[in-house]
C-alpha cells in the first residue's frame, strides 16, 4: 500500500531581484507551477458553482439589476484569471523550453503583466515602489 505526500508546497518569487529567475531554472518549480496552473480550471467551476449557490440562497428576492451585475463581474473575473492563468503558464513553458533562462523580451513580458496586477500582499508590503 502506497502513500501518497499531500504537503502543501508554496511557491513565492524571491523578493531579491538578482534571484529573480531561480525558481525557473528549477525544472521541478516548473513542473509544480504548471500542476497548479492545471488546477484554475476548476477553481473556476468551483467558483461558479459558489455563484449559483449564493442566487439560489436568495432566491426570489434577488433584483434583476443585482443579479446581471453579480453575473457579469463573476463571468469577467473568471475570464481574467483564465487569460493569466494561460499568460503565465505560456511565460513558464519558454523559460522551460531556454533551460530556465528565457530571453530579456519574456522577462519584460512578464513584469509588465505583474506590474499591472494589484499587489499580492497586504496594503502592498514587500512592493517595490
Amino acid at each position: 500500500m502506497g502513500t501518497a505526500d499531500i504537503t502543501p508546497r508554496v511557491l513565492r518569487t524571491p523578493r531579491a531581484a538578482g534571484l529573480a529567475g531561480e525558481w525557473l531554472t528549477s525544472a521541478s518549480s516548473r513542473r509544480d507551477i504548471r500542476f497548479a496552473l492545471g488546477l484554475v480550471p476548476f477553481c473556476g467551476i468551483f467558483f461558479l458553482w459558489f455563484m449559483g449557490a449564493i442566487r439560489a440562497r436568495i432566491g426570489e428576492s434577488e433584483d434583476k439589476f443585482l443579479s446581471t451585475v453579480f453575473l457579469g463581474s463573476g463571468l469577467l473575473f473568471i475570464a481574467m484569471v483564465f487569460v493569466f492563468a494561460a499568460l503565465f503558464g505560456a511565460l513558464i513553458g519558454v523559460a522551460g523550453l531556454h533551460n530556465g533562462s528565457p530571453p530579456l523580451d519574456i522577462w519584460q513580458l512578464g513584469r509588465e503583466t505583474r506590474s499591472i496586477l494589484p499587489p499580492s500582499t497586504p496594503c502592498g508590503w514587500g512592493q517595490s515602489s
